[in-house]
């Protein structure tokens, strides 16, 4: 029976991001169901699994991972028992913010077996979320605003979303859709780099990945996409054995793929004065003030306030507001030593994966860049992914490019 049940939990692991996308889905035709409890109550098992395991990430590499965890359950556990924070915070807290980092050990895992099956999980499950989201963006537009009336509630106004149309697919949610798009930008350049699939193939998904990051209107997710696309194409062509004739149709291509972004015509709206709109307030908005609120109250306690009570749950119990963009967020609730602990992991990815995978090196980039003026780590599905990379980043010890040619 524990064989059985020890089986299972690994086919969890392994597709987890199979069985979120699925349930998404679902919450389009049952509303009531909670993708979010779902997931959570999955890395709960996940975590349990790691516990009875034995899995340890009390290694060089990931003893700042460990130090980062114990300081967010900690820092909750204080305020709740200490200084009577709403018990209903701490738990959002958890949920959000400490369950998806068990895909930090997954991560470590995969890396130390060599295997990329949850990496490639990963960009099949964003290619069915991107897919499904433009055939609703498109083809059933009036499908989605049903499911948005009920979804949303009295938040959703039908005016604001026919004269404005972001790319939101089953997340509801435009800025995790602009995520999963940026991010998957490196990866699909790293897995065509890796396997040599089908070029057109490799064309398809690239472009489809770059329109999802436009139609998101996420303006963060717009930088991250066009540095992402940059850096990776140069990458390619550091490493890309057929050198000059591939590279020049992957250019020519991706130029006749901006261009026809900026001309495409779209029925819902007023879609490229909107975007036009939201180009031009990337350094004038309402960010600013949110990121002066998160440094004010840094300023009132400088170890934090603890886990949950600076994010977007806490609107629900009249904080005087939210410190939008991660940065700003951690430093609110772990204070200075949340925010140093969480740079260093972050460093420390990043200097691995430039030495031995690039491409997950400008993903990591994308979620760092993004993490400036949106708050994606605290999303359970684009926080998760975060999480797995840089577990996985942490712990590679072989060369992407080098492995591929000893192969």
């Amino acid at each position: 029976m524990s064989r059985l049940f020890y089986y299972f939990i690994r086919k969890a692991e392994a597709n987890i991001f199979f069985i979120v996308t699925l349930v998404y889905f679902l919450r389009l035709y049952f509303f009531e169901i909670r993708p979010g409890l779902i997931f959570s109550l999955i890395v709960l098992i996940i975590w349990g699994s790691f516990i009875y395991r034995g899995s340890t990430c009390f290694k060089k590499e990931n003893i700042l991972f460990t130090i980062y965890l114990l300081m967010s359950i900690f820092s909750g556990i204080n305020y709740l028992l200490i200084q009577g924070m709403d018990s209903k915070l701490f738990f959002y807290g958890i949920q959000f913010n400490v369950l998806p980092m068990a895909l930090y050990l997954s991560g470590m895992i995969s890396a130390k077996k060599k295997d990329d099956s949850i990496l490639k999980n990963i960009i099949l499950s964003n290619i069915i979320i991107i897919s499904v989201g433009l055939l609703l963006y498109f083809l059933l537009p009036d499908f989605f605003i049903n499911f948005l009336y009920q979804f949303a509630e009295s938040t959703f106004s039908l005016t604001y979303y026919k004269l404005y149309p972001r790319l939101m697919s089953i997340f509801a949610n435009a800025t995790s859709v602009g995520t999963i798009s940026a991010v998957s930008i490196p990866l699909i350049f790293m897995f065509y780099n890796k396997y040599k699939f089908n070029f057109i193939y490799f064309l398809g998904l690239l472009s489809l990945f770059l329109l999802g990051a436009f139609l998101s209107m996420q303006r963060s997710a717009w930088i991250a996409s066009f540095f992402a696309l940059i850096i990776s194409y140069i990458i390619f062509i550091l490493y890309q054995e057929k050198k000059f004739k591939t590279n020049v149709k992957l250019l020519i291509f991706v130029v006749i793929v901006v261009i026809i972004m900026y001309v495409i015509p779209l029925k819902q709206g007023n879609v490229m004065s909107f975007a036009v709109e939201r180009f031009y307030s990337i350094f004038n908005t309402d960010v600013t003030k949110r990121w002066i609120y998160g440094i004010s109250v840094f300023e009132q306690y400088p170890f934090g306030i603890g886990i949950g009570r600076a994010g977007h749950k806490a609107i629900q119990f009249d904080f005087r507001g939210v410190p939008d963009g991660n940065y700003f967020r951690i430093i609110s609730e772990l204070g200075i030593l949340g925010i140093l602990t969480f740079l260093l992991i972050s460093t420390e990815s990043l200097i691995n994966s430039f030495k031995y995978n690039p491409y997950l090196f400008v993903a990591i980039c994308v979620y760092l860049v993004q993490a400036v003026a949106s708050n994606i780590i605290d999303f359970a599905y684009t926080g998760s992914i975060f999480w797995f990379i840089i577990g996985y980043s942490n712990n590679l010890k072989v060369n992407l490019f080098k492995s591929k040619c000893k192969n």
